[in-house]
C-alpha cells in the first residue's frame, strides 16, 4: 500500500533532567548499546540515543519526571541468559516471566523505573541440546493483610532489624495493627505463605510509604516492587524513608520519590542542653487537643493516628506553648527493647522559631534520663544537640516526589507515620 508503515524507526524514553550519563553506564555499558549522535538542533534539549542492530532507542528530558512503569519497550535478544547475568551483576533486578508462548522473557527496569522488556526465542532441544532450560518466574499474589496475619509479619520486620523482643511494652504489634486497620497494609502470597509485607499511611500532605519488607529466602525473586506499587497506588504526592540499604534508594527513585534530606538519629543524656527562652513552656496533651492542632495548622485530621501514638507504651503527649500560644507538639514514649525514651515525632508551627521548641521537646521526652530522637539534618538544631553531647547512631534518607512536601524544620517525623 502507497503510504502504508513500514516499521518503527525508534522507541522514546524519558529520563529525568541532567541524568545522561547515568542513562549511558546502562544502555552503553550494561547493555551494550552503541550511542549514537542526536541532530545539532535536537542535542540542546538534552538526553540521549542509542542503536544496537535493527533497535534504535531514543531517550528525552522529562520534567518533571515520571517513569513508565507499564507501557514498555519489548527488545529481542539473541541470546538471553548472558544478558540477564550481565544485568544481575550490574545490581539490576531482573524478572523472569513465561507467559508468552514461544518466547523466554524478562522484565528490568531502568536506572529511572521505566519498564523494559527483553525477549528470545525458545530453542527448542531438538534444534539446539545445550540451549538454556527455561526458568519460571516467581508468582506472588497480593491482597490486604489481616490482624491474623500479624504473626507472619513480624519475623519479616524482625528479620530486617524492625522488630525484637518486647522488654518493656510492645510497640510493633499495635502499630502494625492500626495500619491494618485505618491505612493501607498489604502481603504478598506465595505457596499459601505470607512472603513479604508493604504498608502506606495517608498523611494529608502525602502518601507516605510506610513499610516495605520481603522475607529474607525471597530477596531478589521480583516481589518487592509489585507490592510497592500496590501500596502506593496512584498517589502522585509520594514521601517515605529509606534505610542505607543500598537497594532501597534505587526502588524508591523508580517509583518517583528522589531523596530530599538526611534523617539522623541521635541519643544522648539530654542534661547537657542550654537553657532556652523562659517563654516556652510545656503542658501534658491529649490526642485530640493535638489532632486539633494539627488539623489547624495543616488543614489534615489525624485524630485515629494520634490516638495510635497517644497509647504507645509509656506515651507522654505534649504541648510547648509560647506566651499562652501553642507553637509544637509531640509525642514521647519508651522504647520497645530498653527503657531508653524516645521522641516520637514534633510538629512546630508553621511560623514557629525552630530550635528552642526542639531543645525543650527533646528535654520533655528524656523524662530525666538517655533519649533518642531523629532530627533531619538541615534543622538548625543539630550543632546544638551535638555540642550537648547527643551522638548520631543511624542515618536515613527521606524521601519524596517534591521536595515542598515537608519542611525539615518544622517536622521531626515518625518512620512509619510521618
Amino acid at each position: 500500500m502507497s503510504g502504508g508503515i513500514r516499521g518503527i524507526h525508534h522507541v522514546q524514553l524519558a529520563i529525568p533532567r541532567g541524568t545522561e550519563d547515568e542513562a549511558r553506564g546502562f544502555w552503553a555499558s550494561t547493555l551494550g548499546f552503541e550511542e549514537i549522535d542526536k541532530p545539532p538542533v535536537l542535542a540542546a534539549r538534552g538526553g540521549c540515543w542509542f542503536r544496537s542492530g535493527h533497535a534504535e532507542v531514543h531517550l528525552g528530558v522529562e520534567d518533571p519526571f515520571r517513569p513508565s512503569a507499564k507501557a514498555h519497550p519489548g527488545l529481542t535478544v539473541g541470546d538471553i541468559g548472558p544478558l540477564m547475568a550481565r544485568l544481575r551483576e550490574a545490581g539490576v533486578e531482573v524478572v523472569e516471566d513465561d507467559a508468552f508462548p514461544g518466547y523466554d522473557r524478562f522484565y528490568c527496569l531502568d536506572p529511572f523505573g521505566n519498564r523494559l522488556e527483553f525477549l528470545a526465542p525458545v530453542q527448542h532441544a531438538e534444534a539446539a541440546p545445550s540451549a538454556r532450560p527455561r526458568a519460571r518466574a516467581v508468582r506472588s499474589s497480593i491482597r490486604a493483610a489481616t490482624p491474623d496475619d500479624l504473626p507472619a509479619i513480624r519475623p519479616i520486620l524482625a528479620a530486617h532489624g524492625n522488630d525484637g523482643s518486647v522488654v518493656t511494652g510492645d510497640v510493633v504489634g499495635p502499630y502494625v495493627l492500626h495500619v491494618i486497620e485505618h491505612h493501607v497494609a498489604l502481603v504478598s502470597e506465595l505457596d499459601g505463605e505470607v512472603v513479604a509485607y508493604g504498608a502506606s499511611v495517608d498523611a494529608g500532605v502525602a502518601v507516605h510509604l510506610a513499610d516495605l519488607f520481603v522475607r529474607a529466602d525471597r530477596l531478589g525473586r521480583g516481589i518487592g516492587r509489585p507490592l510497592l506499587a500496590a501500596v502506593l497506588g496512584d498517589a502522585t504526592r509520594r514521601t517515605t524513608i529509606a534505610s542505607e540499604d543500598p537497594r532501597a534508594i534505587p526502588l524508591y527513585v523508580r517509583a518517583g520519590m528522589g531523596p530530599r534530606w538526611t534523617l539522623l538519629n541521635l541519643e544522648g543524656d539530654a542534661s547537657g542542653l542550654p537553657d532556652v527562652d523562659p517563654a516556652l513552656s510545656v503542658e501534658a496533651g491529649d490526642a485530640e487537643t493535638l489532632a486539633a492542632l494539627e488539623r489547624e495548622w495543616t488543614g489534615f485530621d489525624r485524630l485515629e493516628d494520634h490516638r495510635h501514638w497517644a497509647s504507645r507504651p509509656e506515651a507522654d503527649p505534649f504541648v510547648i506553648v509560647a506566651r499562652g500560644e501553642p507553637v509544637a507538639f509531640g509525642h514521647a514514649r519508651v522504647r520497645q527493647g530498653s527503657p531508653l525514651r524516645v521522641l516520637d515525632r514534633l510538629r512546630l508551627r508553621p511560623d514557629a522559631e525552630p530550635v528552642g521548641p526542639v531543645l525543650v521537646a527533646v528535654t520533655r521526652a528524656s523524662a530525666g534520663g538517655p533519649v533518642t530522637v531523629s532530627l533531619p539534618g538541615p534543622h538548625p538544631a543539630l550543632p546544638v544537640l551535638l555540642n550537648a553531647g547527643l551522638r548520631i547512631v543511624d542515618r536515613n534518607e527521606f524521601m519524596a516526589s517534591d521536595a515542598s512536601l515537608v519542611d525539615p524544620l518544622r517536622l521531626l517525623p515518625d518512620g512509619g507515620l510521618l
